[in-house]
């Protein structure tokens, strides 16, 4: 995982907080917050992807269902989320992922875990954090707020934002995922 935690360190995250307002949430030095944070009281946010599990690159099919699974057990927890999208600095690889309040860090990493995660994000007014789903591995930066940029396989010049994905079959009833083995994911991810 040494390679993709440095990978995950450079991430960048793109969250729709409103019908026509998409931001960038770019890491950057420790101790730099810029820019509007979406939360109004304060809440931690967490970046939790269901995609390509233990880092393996996997099906479309399969990264939707995964999804629609995580969007699930979201709703069975009463969570309030928005799409999110993160991925590399030069958009080279992307995942679908959602943005959530109301979780703490322990939660987070343990829904992480679930579906196969190495790390999750955690954003607050006072950091950017990388934590490790399996572990206790954390990294801490700064954190700068930008509008998205425009999708490049688009002609529109609307960020990209992700739609919410139909389940290629109905959803299991809740609870929705059982946990995933613990050892930790032995994978490469791509690169930029």
């Amino acid at each position: 995982m040494h390679g993709r935690w440095a990978d995950y360190r450079q991430a960048v995250v793109d969250i729709r907080v409103g019908e026509r307002n998409t931001v960038r949430v770019t890491p950057c030095a420790a101790g730099v917050t810029e820019g509007a944070f979406p939360e109004p009281s304060g809440r931690t946010v967490h970046i939790i992807t269901a995609a390509n599990p233990r880092g393996r690159v996997v099906a479309p099919e399969d990264n939707t269902w995964a999804h629609a699974l995580l969007l699930d057990e979201l709703a069975c927890g009463g969570h309030t989320w928005w799409p999110a999208t993160g991925g590399s600095p030069c958009g080279t690889h992307t995942e679908e992922s959602v943005a959530v309040t109301g979780l703490t860090d322990a939660e987070a990493r343990a829904l992480g875990r679930r579906f196969g995660q190495d790390a999750v994000f955690a954003w607050s007014r006072e950091a950017w954090r990388l934590l490790a789903c399996f572990g206790e591995r954390s990294a801490v930066a700064g954190w700068r707020t930008v509008p998205a940029p425009p999708c490049p396989t688009r002609r529109s010049r609307r960020p990209c934002a992700p739609t919410l994905p139909r389940p290629p079959r109905p959803a299991p009833p809740c609870p929705t995922t059982t946990p995933l083995s613990d050892s930790p994911p032995d994978a490469t991810a791509s690169t930029c």
